[in-house]
């Protein structure tokens, strides 16, 4: 119920909560299949033209913040993470 009313206020007011974003950034950067997830042509045009990704406060991302983050690497060899250990 709640759910639906969020979706209905956001509507009105032409508005994203901040999973919505991430969400529609996972839609521009991969596409699923039944073998899994492949990279669409703006995540391939996006790795070539970043070399490295920076990544702080590692310990406080989520699964899909990590879908947009390997959508970018390539292959994790330039994925830099910064994050406590302890947390």
């Amino acid at each position: 119920m709640l759910t639906n009313e969020m979706d209905k206020l956001k509507k009105e007011s032409n508005s994203y909560s901040f999973d919505d974003v991430l969400h529609k950034c996972i839609g521009l950067l991969v596409k699923f299949s039944s073998d899994g997830w492949v990279r669409t042509p703006l995540a391939e045009a996006m790795r070539d033209k970043y070399r490295e990704i920076l990544i702080d406060e590692y310990q406080d991302t989520n699964d899909a913040q990590n879908m947009i983050f390997e959508a970018l690497s390539k292959d994790r060899q330039n994925l830099y993470v910064v994050g406590k250990d302890w947390r």
